[in-house]
């Protein structure tokens, strides 16, 4: 169970003697009465005396307020002198995971695409087979090949290498897009429906994002990353 420490400030002499002297100004708001010319002197009187009792209860409470503003920005200088080189070392970390993992897909990828090519090279191999076995009249040897070629182009379409990277309690990985570089003039006024010029870089994001980065527009540049994110492990 974690404890909780409370600083409570010692009431002074002086702030006791404010309290009692303003205790009783919301009570003697509610009753006053003012149905007189009488009255309403004696209400704005009463009205000048809160105003001078409000800015004596902000002048009080001024030296205590600028002390723990001047405290708390002590405080929040330190933390950040420390927490600082802590979030760089994290973004570096981050960035150099995301290299990684974005190596280990460009692999994954290229390894899939040649063992697809390979399937492709042998469907045609056994097209060719098929027809020449064909012309010779010999059709069972014909058919085997057909069936090969066909086996081959099936799966070609549906094979995949799957993803090596390692799962790490605490890290989580998403695919996503950033934007490289753009050159104004060539950006149209609108695409897709949406209104993106002058250039609004969350609208061409939007548009990025729902391609799943398919998309093509002129005088924009960007490139795939996958984003990190690290939690605390208990």
């Amino acid at each position: 169970m974690t404890e909780q420490v409370l600083a409570i400030l010692p009431t002074s002499t002086a702030e006791n003697d404010l309290k009692t002297g303003i205790s009783n100004y919301e009570k003697r708001a509610a009753n006053f009465q003012v149905a007189t010319e009488e009255d309403y002197k004696q209400a704005t009187i009463f009205a000048r005396e809160l105003k001078t009792m409000a800015a004596r209860v902000t002048e009080f409470w001024k030296p205590k307020k600028d002390a723990a503003h001047k405290a708390h920005k002590e405080i929040c200088t330190g933390e950040k002198s420390m927490i600082t080189p802590i979030q760089n070392a994290i973004a570096t970390i981050k960035s150099k995971i995301g290299e990684f993992t974005q190596e280990q897909e460009r692999q994954r990828q290229i390894e899939e695409a040649a063992a697809i090519k390979i399937m492709l090279e042998e469907r045609d191999r056994m097209l060719e087979v098929a027809v020449k076995a064909d012309t010779a009249g010999n059709t069972q040897t014909a058919n085997y090949a057909l069936a090969q070629a066909q086996a081959a182009e099936t799966t070609s379409k549906t094979f995949i290498i799957e993803a090596t990277t390692p799962k790490v309690a605490g890290i989580s990985q998403s695919r996503d897009w950033e934007i490289e570089e753009i050159t104004p003039a060539e950006v149209p006024i609108d695409w897709g429906g949406a209104v993106i010029r002058p250039v609004d870089e969350k609208a061409v994001m939007r548009l990025i994002r729902a391609s799943k980065g398919q998309i093509e527009i002129p005088g924009i540049k960007f490139k795939e990353v996958v984003k990190t994110a690290i939690r605390k492990v208990d």
